[in-house]
């Protein structure tokens, strides 16, 4: 790098001697640096454009990849070259992992466990151990997600046994919704219940967004459901959703796992791809 540097430098004074050669006054005389200020501003800017011409021309050679220094180019690209190996070595020992914001799983987790904390503090007696069994299982649900989706880089086991544990915290946060209703003598919507599947494609992304379905719902028809009836079983609806979409992720999970190993088998790969590489 500095070599070319010095050749550009090395450029640069040689024009301003050509130059220097080639500038003459009116009276047939060389401008020097002791022709007056004009003979030196005429020099000065000559040499300026030059040099900024000498850059250029460098700048652009070495994008292009031709012209001035088609030598001093390979060392560049040499080392270019391994830092890209270098990095596709780095991606394969710990793979791409994270990104559990942008799962649907983990985003109707996150409504869910919002909603529950203000359905606990209206409807459950505070204190008791329902309403903190309640609110820690819907907790669960979305910590376990995001944990198992950061330590996939490392470890595909753990990614799993976490994405299971969050279904697992689910699946008991949907029991103790069912339970409510059932001890207070409401009824659970069937299947086939066509609020249910209003709830779903409604596809609320916030507690607000819920709580105004439920108002609405109910508000259209005074003398039927009440609100807790109307988010209990608004709340069993969301969370199957999210043990569904769970259920796929621990098949992808699965699959990956038998098909790639895990984080063990390409430590080793990597290791004696290295090896090989270094005793050949």
């Amino acid at each position: 790098m500095n070599d070319e540097w010095d050749f550009v430098a090395l450029r640069a004074g040689v024009g301003l001697r050509l130059l220097c050669s080639r500038l003459k006054t009116d009276n047939g005389k060389r401008i020097t640096m002791n022709s007056g200020l004009c003979g030196q501003w005429t020099m000065w800017t000559m040499w300026t454009m030059w040099t900024w011409w000498t850059l250029w021309t460098s700048l652009l050679g070495r994008h292009l990849k031709f012209c001035l220094f088609p030598g001093k180019m390979r060392p560049l690209q040499s080392k270019i070259k391994k830092g890209i190996a270098s990095m596709s070595e780095k991606e394969l020992i710990i793979p791409t992992h994270g990104g559990y914001k942008k799962l649907k799983s983990f985003q109707i987790a996150q409504v869910i466990y919002d909603v529950t904390v203000r359905f606990c503090n209206r409807y459950i007696k505070k204190g008791s151990r329902t309403h903190d069994q309640m609110v820690q299982a819907a907790r669960s649900g979305v910590q376990n997600i995001a944990e198992g989706s950061m330590a996939s880089g490392t470890s595909k086991a753990t990614e799993i046994k976490l994405t299971n544990v969050a279904r697992a915290s689910l699946e008991e946060l949907r029991l103790d919704y069912i339970d409510f209703l059932r001890q207070r003598g409401l009824p659970v919507w069937d299947r086939e219940d066509p609020r249910r599947q209003s709830i779903i494609d409604r596809k609320c992304s916030t507690a607000d967004e819920v709580a105004q379905w439920v108002k609405e719902l109910h508000r259209s028809d005074p003398g039927g459901a009440s609100i807790p009836e109307i988010a209990s079983n608004a709340m069993t609806v969301l969370i199957t959703v999210a043990c569904c979409l769970l259920e796929r992720q621990l098949e992808a999970q699965t699959k990956e796992f038998e098909e790639k190993g895990g984080f063990t088998e390409r430590l080793y790969k990597v290791r004696s791809n290295a090896a090989g590489t270094k005793y050949k």
